[in-house]
């Protein structure tokens, strides 16, 4: 294989802005590294990574990153806070602009992966389903690359068992939202009209979206849509909605919580008021978006 098209590990990419890492420390199935960005800049890898990578960027830090693989389904994946998870080999360009300030690569050997899919009962195979997907960043995922990232800056003081622990929760963590996101696409594809559905949810979630707009969005009557809607993505298309305006409230929250009230938080989710927001959020997290955000 010719070095223009070598898998390249990512200590290799970008070796000046590596501000600190846990390579020294022995345990190769989880790798971190801490970065310092430029305000701008673009890293082409036509054979990718040679381990799974998963990017991380602080709410606090500006900016946007864009990632580009060739993936012929959906060539581009916009990642602003929410990780993105990619494949090893899969040929991927990254451009980021007005984003200076400090980001976490993981990289995950494919072998310790895999072992990690296994004790999930996971099927290892649906890891390399997608050259890179977007893994919706909740608490439990936050919590610990933010926990690794910083023991990672402040040189691994804790040692390799920490580190390698945290990076096992990290790896257990990301698989699961990595296999929930990729199984809701991949069954959504067996059906069409099923992503129309899905897609017209995603893209109006923040207005009014009535069963009536899905029914004729999908061509299907509102049987066959509830039916196919929750045999392909488990849920029903109202508690996706709710599910894509709770993401959205739970980011806002986090990146604008102290310059915004929770009742605009809810109007530009989609929510009608408030207290239905907070109706919902603690359903689904188990605490009300004040308490969310007091524990930011």
């Amino acid at each position: 294989m010719s070095s223009q098209t070598r898998s390249v590990p990512t200590e290799e990419v970008l070796p000046k802005t590596i501000r600190s890492s846990s390579l020294g420390l022995g345990f190769q199935g989880v790798r971190a590294i801490v970065r310092e960005l430029p305000s701008s800049g673009v890293v082409e890898l036509p054979g990718g990574h040679d381990a799974f990578w998963l990017g991380y960027r602080p709410a606090k830090e500006p900016g946007r990153m864009v990632f580009r693989v060739d993936d012929p389904v959906s060539p581009e994946h916009v990642a602003e806070h929410n990780p993105v998870f990619l494949s090893p080999r899969a040929p991927v360009r990254t451009e980021w602009r007005d984003a200076e300030g400090v980001v976490a690569n993981f990289s995950f050997h494919p072998e310790f992966l895999s072992s990690i899919a296994r004790l999930l009962h996971v099927d290892a195979r649906v890891l390399d389903q997608r050259p890179a997907c977007k893994i919706i960043l909740d608490d439990s995922l936050e919590s610990l690359c933010y926990l690794l990232m910083s023991e990672v800056e402040q040189g691994c003081r804790a040692g390799s068992v920490f580190v390698e622990h945290v990076g096992r929760a990290l790896a257990i963590a990301a698989v699961k939202h990595l296999t929930t996101e990729l199984t809701a696409i991949d069954r959504s594809r067996l059906d069409p009209r099923i992503e129309r559905a899905r897609q017209f949810i995603e893209e109006r979630f923040k207005t009014r979206v009535t069963l009536d707009d899905i029914e004729q969005v999908a061509r299907l009557s509102r049987f066959h849509l509830l039916r196919m809607f929750r045999s392909g993505l488990g849920v029903t298309p109202h508690q996706h909605l709710v599910r894509c305006r709770l993401r959205y409230a739970q980011q806002l929250i986090r990146t604008e919580g102290n310059t915004r009230t929770l009742q605009d938080i809810a109007t530009e989710a989609g929510f009608s008021d408030g207290t239905q927001m907070t109706r919902h959020f603690r359903r689904v997290f188990g605490k009300t978006p004040a308490q969310y955000f007091r524990q930011q």
